[in-house]
């Protein structure tokens, strides 16, 4: 187990190294596209936090999928709830 832990943290330490000479290589070359995927936590709609109005009514999940190009310095959001589509990785992918 303490290999394991190790070996995640090198390939922890070296995936950093590698994303800021791809953060800078796509910053100093405009033919170069460098980005960043982050799934929130699903969000719910209701938000509240009163029990008594989430037992009447349902809570739908909603996802946002956030896309940073680091070379432009430009972030998108794209939302969906799960009645549109899921998070699965096609779902990702159809969002990209």
């Amino acid at each position: 187990m303490k290999e394991k832990i190790e070996q995640h943290l090198q390939n922890k330490t070296e995936t950093r190294k590698l994303k800021e000479q791809e953060k800078v290589r796509a910053q100093n070359d405009s033919k170069v596209n460098v980005a960043c995927f982050d799934l929130q936590q699903v969000l719910t709609t209701p938000h509240t936090i009163n029990v008594f109005t989430v037992i009447l009514q349902k809570e739908i999940g909603n996802y946002n999928l956030t896309v940073f190009d680091v070379g432009k310095k430009d972030g998108r959001c794209y939302m969906w709830h799960k009645g549109v589509a899921k998070r699965g990785a096609n779902h990702i992918a159809s969002c990209v």
